[in-house]
């Protein structure tokens, strides 16, 4: 494992970053897609990436390589702000879940929306 700490990253979604071109996946949690299949999954995929971005202007990301990859070959890392789990702090704010091998279904419901 390695720390990185990073001043300005570029936020994807909610459960990727970006730092110099290379693409980092928070490891444990899975947020919505943007390009969702439902109105709720866009949305919430919204609220997910803006509270990372609120999350990261104005401190400091301590981001530590795990040793791991995805399947897509992206580093999976652990995300602490200001000493908080970034991965925590979406799942109580509702805007992620933990991980469990596969993507939610977040359009299974009966706040879904086409």
């Amino acid at each position: 494992m390695f720390m990185l700490l990073a001043l300005s990253i570029l936020v994807v979604d909610g459960d990727t970053l970006k730092i110099d071109g290379q693409r980092l996946r928070i490891m444990n949690i899975a947020a919505a897609e943007l390009n969702g299949e439902c109105r709720y999954e866009r949305e919430l995929a919204a609220k997910a990436k803006a509270r990372v971005i609120e999350l990261n202007d104005g401190h400091v990301f301590e981001i530590v390589y795990s040793g791991h990859e995805d399947r897509y070959r992206r580093p999976l890392v652990l995300v602490n702000v200001e000493g908080k789990d970034l991965r925590e702090m979406l799942i109580e704010e509702g805007v992620a879940q933990p991980w469990t091998g596969r993507q939610p279904d977040w359009c299974d419901g009966p706040q879904t929306n086409q």
